[in-house]
């Protein structure tokens, strides 16, 4: 793994022991107290060597798209007033690099061709909305206070470890407990992208940025595969039979891909694993 170099965590979250040891300092705190992020940003600009200092990755936020809809509120206030917090804690820091994880749904999810950059925003979701909330602010920082900032729309995230409240988190635990793979639906089309190559990903934009403005880009496989189709390769990875270990209870028709060309044409990132390598790598 990458060496990090400040990782803050949130006061009682749970990390990966491989991460934790990654990083140079771990600070635990609450991510919405100014003291925690001033403390972080003051290691992070006075550690190592001039010009080593490369930027701020936001990572934290509410990723649940079925807890926003519940709680709209804490929604809004984890992804979009704890992104004006930390905005402001670096303008006041003088860091101007800042890259935000947002998500391919601002686009919507009924599109049989690939979503760009360029396509309009419509945002299926009240989750959706708050990451397109969160852009705007980014955006304006941007403009305003001389920002460089990188707003990278995330395709659907696999791997080892996936949270229980992703669709591959649901079929990985299934899998895992030796349970029928039972699923809200099989149609719909998603974008499957291994977490090493978004790690990847970011890191070539780290290393690519630092101008004034700010770019958006999808961070994607490109590849569209069905909820059934990636269930049954899932299983077959796992080795068992998928005739009889998958069913569903109801059916949407809807297509999410995203276009990683402008990604490729700035940083020159492809993605580096095949879905079905990504599966075995995560189950077995």
């Amino acid at each position: 793994m990458a060496r990090l170099g400040i990782l803050v965590v949130a006061t009682g979250r749970q990390i990966p022991k491989e991460v934790e040891a990654a990083a140079e300092i771990v600070i635990r705190g609450n991510l919405g107290s100014p003291r925690v992020l001033t403390k972080a940003l003051k290691a992070l600009v006075g550690r190592g060597e001039p010009g080593q200092f490369r930027g701020v990755i936001h990572l934290a936020g509410l990723s649940d798209a079925e807890l926003a809809r519940a709680d709209p509120l804490t929604a809004f206030e984890e992804n979009v007033v704890r992104t004006y917090e930390l905005l402001e804690a670096c303008r006041g820091s003088k860091v101007r690099r800042f890259l935000f994880p947002s998500t391919g749904l601002v686009y919507g999810k009924r599109c049989r061709k690939l979503f760009t950059e360029d396509s309009p925003p419509r945002p299926g979701s009240f989750y959706a909305a708050t990451k397109l909330a969160a852009e705007t602010l980014i955006q304006g920082y941007a403009e305003d206070y001389g920002f460089s900032c990188d707003i990278v729309r995330l395709s659907n995230i696999y791997g080892p470890g996936s949270p229980d409240n992703t669709v591959f988190g649901q079929i990985l635990r299934r899998i895992r407990a030796r349970k029928e793979v039972r699923l809200r639906s099989l149609s719909p089309v998603r974008d499957f992208i291994y977490v090493d190559d978004v790690v990847t990903g970011f890191i070539r934009l780290l290393q690519t940025g630092g101008e004034q403005g700010y770019r958006v880009v999808n961070l994607s496989s490109g590849v569209g595969t069905a909820i059934g189709k990636l269930a049954r390769t899932a299983l077959i990875a796992a080795g068992h039979n998928h005739r009889d270990r998958m069913s569903s209870f109801g059916r949407t028709e809807d297509v999410v891909i995203l276009s990683n060309e402008r990604l490729e044409t700035i940083t020159g990132w492809k993605p580096s694993r095949t879905l079905i390598e990504g599966l075995r790598k995560s189950i077995l």
